[in-house]
Parts: structure tokens; sequence; C-alpha cells
């Protein structure tokens, strides 16, 4: 079941990209115009495959807010996968770290 919003929310999605020159970077500015702040990128070789990778993002928001929402419509309709992993409410900063 959805995490609700609280607010102060999060949002980890995977994706697949076509290997080709500036598909990273493209799918990175659509965060970048709809102003969301990634907090994790990380690429992952893709299963039997030497060049191809798919890419975890975490950012700030909720998969229901507008932003959130129209960046993961605009991403689907230029990635060859995306999957939502989730939205959740972010947690406090750890005190001394």
């Amino acid at each position: 079941q959805p995490a609700t919003r609280t607010g102060r929310d999060k949002t980890s999605l995977m994706f697949e990209l076509a290997h080709a020159p500036g598909a990273l970077a493209d799918s990175m500015n659509i965060f970048k115009q709809n102003q969301l702040n990634l907090t994790w990128i990380e690429s992952f070789p893709k299963k039997g495959s030497q060049n191809e990778y798919l890419f975890f993002v975490e950012l700030e928001g909720h998969a229901d807010d507008e932003a959130v929402r129209k960046a993961i419509d605009e991403l689907t309709a230029t990635a060859e996968r995306v999957e939502i992993l989730g939205s959740y409410p972010r947690v406090g900063a750890i005190r001394g770290v």
C-alpha cells in the first residue's frame, strides 16, 4: 500500500534508457526542468548486457505530487522502461553524522 503524502517525502524510481549518447543527460534534465532534487542516483549493469544499464534514482517529493507525476510521465515517454518503486516519508537528519 502506497504511503500517504506528508509534504516531506521521497520517491524511488528504476528506469532503463536506450544505449545512446546523451540519453542519461536528457533524463536528468527532466528532473531539473520539474525542479526536483535528486538525493541518490546509481547505475546497475543490465543482466546479460555489457553496454546497457538500469538507473535507480531517489528524489524529493511524492509520486502524487504534480511535479513528480509530470517528471515520471515525461521520463516514461522517453525511457525504455520506468518503475515507481514507491514513495515514503523522509527520515530526519541523523545526529553526529
